[in-house]
């Protein structure tokens, strides 16, 4: 027998340690590192296989069809090209996005365990189904928006800057969530580089997130403070309408009157700042304002479990504040405190809600492939903020504002005969500039409750934005009647 040669020997040790090499790379790379591997933003695959996912429907309350899937032509592999669609542009901003490499938005990424299918199955079932190839199917959504009211709003900005709200009473279904400027996610050559750097922001859900001085509107929670913790509502209250001074800026009334008065109820109506100070600085007092703010829930999240929601500054208790002139900022709601249009629908809310709040829902439904609607429960429970006699007399207050003070626009001739308008128009600044603020309600024969809450940016003008609203409620109490 030929002995082996040595240097034959040491090649075919080499050739064999290669072929280890190789094999455990393949056993690491399928087996350990395989999820790693196919999750990779530049596989090329995975991708593909994203393009390929049939995300679920998104319908509205009437199942008017907001957001859906369609096949555009067919991926290198084979696999189908789905491009996302969205119909209705005005309710992006209650939608969201949903885009490959972008990600997501909105009820689109709250949802999109759901939409996506992800959810569907156990995680050795979804693995297989990967391994496969096999694209997934999504669950559709229903929403508790109205797409007619949701238009209506969008038609009655006109294509101003601002957002609003719309929430029915005592279901806290979310009828309407506008936010202006907006985009359209679905557009096939959208620069989202561009939209990014856009100085009017159209990414920025500002129904939910754009942070806002709440200025003249915080009257409405102040004069709720007065009503429950003054000793004598009656007690006379001299210069009504006198101008004030606060941060540079001079603060007068939505509406000049006429003659003088001094009563807190006309100095709301006219969004006049000078008595709504005085009630602040001594009776009530900062601590029961304070009280008040926080009672309407100003200093928190507002609880809506679909969508992300913004806190805003709470700033120091206004008890707190030792500077006069941070006092008097605070007052007139050009204080460290901001909001968002949705923490001002809530507010208006609980007036409509004759002092209790109302548990914000904006998803009513889930539907599985091939299944049934089954209901989403709604987050949270009704909590009293202000009595019963208290939440009347603001309403009272914001009738008269609507029938001769600065939220008379609101009184639009399309309103149904059978629906009264409530509400307060304000203004509020951001260093010189103004915005406006209208907050208020419609009432229902039924016994329902629209309430709103809408912001125009660059606005001096609050009989703007009460005319806005009154053009949104117009439609939206009608379709409520429907």
């Amino acid at each position: 027998m030929q002995p082996i040669h040595r240097p034959l020997s040491r090649t075919a040790l080499a050739f064999l340690a290669a072929f280890a090499i190789v094999a455990v790379s393949l056993v690491y790379w399928s087996v350990f590192a395989a999820d790693d591997l196919f999750v990779r933003p530049d596989n090329v695959r995975q991708q593909e296989l994203e393009r390929a996912v049939q995300r679920g429907t998104i319908y509205d309350q009437a199942d008017v069809v907001l957001a859906e899937s369609r096949q555009d032509g067919f991926s290198p592999s084979g696999l189908p090209n789905m491009q996302r669609l969205y119909p209705h542009l005005a309710a992006v901003s209650a939608i969201g996005y949903s885009a490959p490499l972008q990600g997501s938005g909105g009820i689109e990424a709250s949802f999109d365990a759901a939409l996506s299918g992800m959810d569907q199955a156990d995680p050795m079932a979804l693995r297989l189904k990967l391994m496969e190839h096999r694209p997934r199917v999504g669950s559709d959504v229903r929403l508790t928006l109205d797409m007619v009211t949701q238009q209506a709003v969008a038609d009655a900005f006109a294509g101003r800057r601002g957002a609003a709200v719309i929430v029915e009473t005592p279901s806290g279904a979310i009828r309407a969530l506008y936010s202006a400027p907006s985009f359209d996610p679905g557009a096939p050559d959208l620069d989202w580089e561009a939209l990014r750097a856009d100085p009017a922001a159209p990414l920025l859900n500002r129904a939910t997130q754009g942070i806002y001085q709440p200025g003249g509107a915080l009257q409405t929670v102040i004069l709720a403070a007065f009503l429950t913790y003054r000793s004598n509502v009656d007690t006379p209250i001299l210069e009504g309408a006198s101008p004030v001074r606060v941060n540079g800026l001079t603060l007068t009334c939505g509406q000049e009157p006429e003659s003088s008065f001094s009563d807190l109820e006309t100095a709301y109506a006219l969004a006049c700042p000078a008595l709504f100070l005085t009630a602040v600085v001594d009776d009530p007092g900062p601590a029961h304002v304070q009280k008040m703010i926080e009672a309407f829930r100003l200093t928190e999240p507002p609880a809506l479990a679909e969508l992300e929601t913004s806190m805003g500054r709470r700033g120091l208790p206004l008890d707190m504040i030792t500077s006069p002139s941070g006092l008097w900022a605070a007052a007139t709601g050009q204080g460290a405190l901001t909001v968002t249009p949705l923490h001002m629908a809530q507010a208006a809310a609980v007036i409509a809600n004759n002092g209790n709040t109302v548990p914000l829902n904006l998803v009513s439904g889930l539907r599985r492939p091939g299944g049934n609607w089954q209901p989403v429960s709604m987050a949270g429970q009704p909590s009293a903020v202000l009595t019963r006699e208290v939440a009347s007399g603001v309403r009272d207050a914001m009738q008269m504002a609507v029938a001769m003070g600065a939220a008379q626009a609101a009184q639009n001739p399309d309103l149904p005969p059978d629906v009264e308008v409530y509400g307060h128009a304000a203004l509020a600044y951001t260093g010189a500039e103004s915005n406006a603020w209208f907050v208020g309600f419609v009432t229902l024969p039924d016994g329902r409750s629209l309430a709103i809450a809408l912001v125009l940016e660059q606005t001096d003008d609050p009989a703007i934005a009460a005319q806005v609203a009154g053009q949104a409620l117009a439609i939206a109490a009608q379709r409520a009647g429907e």
